[in-house]
């Protein structure tokens, strides 16, 4: 299962448009798996303090170059009006209906 959320998680951001080139992509990537797995979607509430902080250890890098990051990578998608936060709410909701229902 852990392979096929993987592949999931990166088909649902490159069907948005995300390249793979970027870093950001990638966090996002991790931000959606991080929320997955926790089972917890009110660490959507402050991205920042909750996942951001987690992935910035984990990558030994800031807060905010977690955060600039995304955004650079959501910014460069054309005909995008999403925000982060809506994009790994929307995927971390498919992620919980595709594994989660039966």
């Amino acid at each position: 299962i852990k392979e096929n959320l993987n592949k999931d998680v990166l088909f649902y951001l490159s069907t948005l448009g995300y390249s793979f080139k970027r870093k950001g992509t990638m966090y996002i990537a991790e931000a959606i798996l991080f929320i997955y797995k926790s089972n917890n979607l009110d660490l959507l509430d402050n991205l920042e303090k909750n996942v951001y902080k987690y992935i910035a250890h984990k990558n030994k890098k800031s807060i905010n170059n977690i955060k600039t990051n995304i955004i650079k990578a959501t910014n460069l998608i054309p005909k995008n009006d999403l925000t982060p936060k809506i994009i790994i709410n929307d995927i971390v909701l498919k992620l919980i209906h595709d594994y989660d229902c039966f």
